[in-house]
């Protein structure tokens, strides 16, 4: 029995060697991941027996498991090989397509039918994705590069990179030398071509010239273009959409381009100041720079509101009309209506506004008094649908008493004021000017001034 129970410690020895030679041996293999042996004790015993004065019987292999951690990743000439970083596996599919197959091995190549495949001729398999970039795991095909003719070779015209600067980096102060790493911040590569196919190595280097403060809310950096040994200097160009159109950005900082903006005369009657626009360059180029700075009121007199050349705006020249008088103005016209009567038990009901969304409004009698064309009225004004579009008035009449011109008539004659009686409610008045020195024209201004007296 002690000649088993070392030969189990010989097998088990013998299979960590084994395992441990096989990852030594696939050191190089591309994907590999190591294995590692776990063992158990071989421990025997009986209900008659005594647990704790039995001897174990050896050792046993229990499995041997592969330890799938991230590997490092190397950079080949070939430009098929792939790699994962993080967890997965390629998807395989065997040649005579009826198994799935996966790996982490990404050497890859092109066979006759230009399918992608690995060296055992498993086919690479691909799972389609839809217009929003979303892989569609359910749908798997053989990956295959279409034949493409070669052509002309194509200088590179436009370079297209997406960045993010780390706000909190130093600024540089020293002179740029791309030999020295302390006078610039960050630099990258990249391959473009000549007009004859010939590749050349482009480096960026970035420099950070200033930090962000109040007066300037934006970091800086400034950038220099090496292509080879070569400098490129720097040429600003106008920027354009991609259907050609340039490009602007306007006073609110919304970059747009030039179609979207009316023509000046299209806008001079809103604000001269919508027409401009300041080519997109950078801050630096702008060439109408404006400072803010508050409105003020003097006098009746608005100004400093950025509105061009309509600058400002004098309150001292408007004039108080009533509703009324506002929507004659507007081109409104009025309507006269006549009303049956009124009963002491009756109500009135008026409906308005299109035939597709008609609105009522009534006014129900209280048993004490009838109805009369001021409720009528002051119920549709206190309408909020009626009274956005509409105002109704009720005809009210009054004599005004010892109210004349003197004996050469002015419109100067009423300036001094005067008061009348209507409806109970005692009304004072005071420069007073009539259109001219007549009758008509006084009782014009009187109606005026009631109409104010109750908003329209």
């Amino acid at each position: 029995m002690s000649f088993y129970t070392s030969l189990t410690g010989l097998n088990a020895a013998t299979a960590q060697l084994g395992v441990t030679s096989n990852n030594i041996a696939n050191v190089s293999t591309t994907g590999f991941k190591r294995s590692r042996t776990d063992f158990g004790d071989i421990f025997a015993t009986s209900p008659l027996q005594k647990a704790s004065a039995t001897i174990g019987q050896g050792v046993s292999l229990k499995r041997v498991v592969q330890e799938f951690g991230q590997g490092n990743m190397v950079f080949s000439s070939n430009t098929l090989d792939l790699a994962i970083s993080g967890d997965g596996f390629f998807p395989l599919k065997s040649q005579d397509g009826f198994q799935d197959i996966f790996t982490r091995n990404g050497v890859f190549m092109m066979n006759d039918q230009y399918n992608v495949v690995n060296s055992a001729g498993q086919k690479l398999m691909a799972a389609s994705v839809d217009s929003s970039g979303k892989a569609n795991l359910d749908d798997m095909n053989v990956l295959t590069i279409p034949q493409k003719t070669t052509g002309m070779a194509t200088q590179t015209s436009k370079v297209q990179l997406g960045l993010n600067f780390p706000a909190d980096a130093a600024v540089v102060t020293k002179d740029f030398n791309r030999n020295d790493p302390t006078t610039y911040n960050k630099s990258t590569a990249l391959t473009v071509y000549d007009a004859g196919g010939n590749s050349y190595l482009a480096s960026v280097y970035y420099v950070k010239t200033q930090n962000a403060s109040q007066a300037t809310p934006n970091n800086k950096w400034q950038t220099y273009v090496y292509v080879g040994d070569k400098l490129v200097n720097a040429s600003l160009q106008q920027a354009t959409n991609s259907t050609g159109d340039v490009m602007y950005v306007n006073k609110y900082g919304e970059l747009k381009a030039k179609a979207d903006f009316k023509t000046p005369a299209e806008i001079a009657e809103l604000n001269s100041s919508f027409s401009k626009k300041t080519v997109k360059f950078s801050l630096d180029a702008l060439t109408d720079i404006r400072t803010s700075q508050p409105a003020a009121v003097t006098a009746g007199l608005a100004t400093s509101l950025g509105t061009g050349s309509n600058d400002g705006v004098d309150f001292s020249n408007y004039i108080n009309l009533n509703k009324t008088e506002l929507l004659g103005l507007q081109g409104s016209s009025g309507v006269t209506y006549s009303l049956k009567p009124p009963a002491l038990n009756d109500g009135f009901t008026v409906t308005f506004g299109p035939a597709s969304a008609r609105v009522p409004v009534s006014v129900d009698p209280n048993g004490t008094t009838a109805p009369s064309a001021l409720d009528i009225a002051t119920a549709l004004n206190n309408n909020a649908s009626f009274a956005a579009s509409y105002v109704a008035q009720a005809p009210s009449t009054t004599q005004i008493a010892s109210v004349k011109f003197g004996t050469t008539p002015s419109v100067n004659d009423f300036k001094g004021g005067f008061s009348m009686a209507l409806n109970g409610k005692t009304l004072s008045f005071s420069n007073l000017v009539p259109a001219s020195a007549t009758m008509t024209d006084l009782a014009a201004a009187i109606q005026a001034r009631l109409r104010n007296e109750d908003s329209g």
